[in-house]
């Protein structure tokens, strides 16, 4: 079995960019839809494992698997699946040597 007969779903990778308010002269975090249809396999995190960022402790909730990629910048992304936003905790190399990436998540609530 192939590893990409084992990506069941679809993702969409999203960036963040900034855009000025209407009203004001702020600016305000925006995210556009970068990347497609990226297939993808999503799976419940086992064991309560944390994540440290900007300070910050996460939880883990969520792995999404997807084949390896040099494309993408993945600072400041985000994904989607099924209508269900995951913000992108941690970015590995699940399989060594480029063979697929392993993308720890939290679910935007």
């Amino acid at each position: 079995m192939s590893f990409d007969s084992l990506l069941n779903k679809t993702c969409t990778i999203q960036t963040a960019t900034s855009a000025q308010d209407a009203t004001s002269l702020e600016f305000i975090q925006t995210w556009i839809d970068a990347y497609l249809l990226v297939p993808c396999r999503l799976t419940q995190a086992k064991g309560g494992k944390k994540v440290t960022r900007n300070d910050q402790v996460y939880d883990v909730t969520h792995k999404c698997f997807i084949s390896y990629r040099t494309d993408i910048n993945w600072n400041n992304t985000r994904i989607v699946v099924d209508s269900i936003t995951y913000e992108i905790l941690l970015v590995g190399d699940g399989g060594g040597a480029g063979h697929h990436l392993e993308l720890s998540l939290n679910r935007v609530r």
